[in-house]
């Protein structure tokens, strides 16, 4: 049937047609180029979820020398580089994007500085751990929360205390499952740090939870027990907090003092 629509057409109807036929075919190796670079990103994404930030940048190399480059791809590549700790190359791989796309992307900045503090955070040595968390303690964003989670299992007490003071400033952390949970940290400055960003949420339903910590065998445990109460509605355990103040152990009476400053209650300074 094909071959008699053809027979009976005239020479230029017949290039017009085969001229069709042709363009199609290279629109349709066009598609399977597209679907071969999303493919590609797709494994890309993949492996930097498990981790495997070399193969990333290894995967993506073919992908970044066509035209257009998807932005996926982009993005994938310059987080690998983060986090392989190659950042002068991840910024000039920045760069030449900013350059080509005419506009700056600071989420995505963002997301490279959290990318390259995050290998840090497993450094044997303490404090390049310690810098790494106050890193992420600083950024204004709660991407870096569920970071900040995992120094609660580092082992030492000092850095899980600074992991949860940076929770407790943040309504996320405050409201997070790990937080809360490190009430039974072994060290008294995490469960003192834990409570104070408990008080600091407002929920009442939290006041028998904090009650439980009065009796804690550490006085600055209870200082920042008898601070959360007070932010909680309870009142009467101010009376707690200047008992402390007046203590001779340095820790209960540094926490009374600080309680003092950060609650604006105005008898802290009759």
């Amino acid at each position: 049937m094909e071959w008699r629509i053809l027979k009976v057409m005239t020479k230029k109807n017949r290039w017009l047609l085969i001229s069709f036929f042709c363009l199609w075919g290279l629109s349709a190796g066009i598609g399977w180029a597209d679907d071969t670079t999303d493919s590609v990103v797709a494994q890309a994404q993949e492996a930097y979820e498990e981790a495997k930030f070399q193969e990333v940048v290894d995967m993506l190399k073919p992908v970044l020398k066509k035209a257009p480059v998807p932005l996926q791809a982009t993005r994938l590549h310059l987080l690998a580089l983060a986090r392989l700790g190659e950042i002068v190359e991840a910024l000039d791989a920045y760069e030449g994007m900013v350059k080509a796309t005419k506009r700056e992307d600071e989420g995505l900045l963002r997301q490279m500085a959290i990318a390259s503090i995050l290998p840090r955070r497993t450094d044997m040595r303490e404090q390049i751990r310690g810098a790494a968390y106050t890193a992420l303690k600083e950024i204004d964003s709660d991407d870096v929360v569920p970071y900040l989670e995992d120094g609660l299992t580092d082992g030492t007490g000092m850095l899980r205390a600074l992991v949860a003071e940076a929770l407790a400033k943040r309504k996320v952390g405050q409201q997070s499952k790990r937080f809360r949970n490190a009430l039974e940290d072994g060290a008294g400055l995490v469960r003192a740090a834990v409570l104070i960003g408990l008080g600091r949420t407002g929920e009442a339903g939290l006041i028998s939870l904090v009650e439980k910590s009065l009796q804690d065998e550490q006085a600055l445990v209870q200082i920042a027990a008898a601070r959360a109460l007070y932010e909680l509605g309870q009142k009467k355990y101010w009376t707690r907090i200047e008992q402390g103040a007046q203590s001779k152990e340095g820790y209960e009476r540094g926490a009374a003092i600080r309680a003092f400053g950060e609650l604006g209650d105005k008898r802290a300074i009759w």
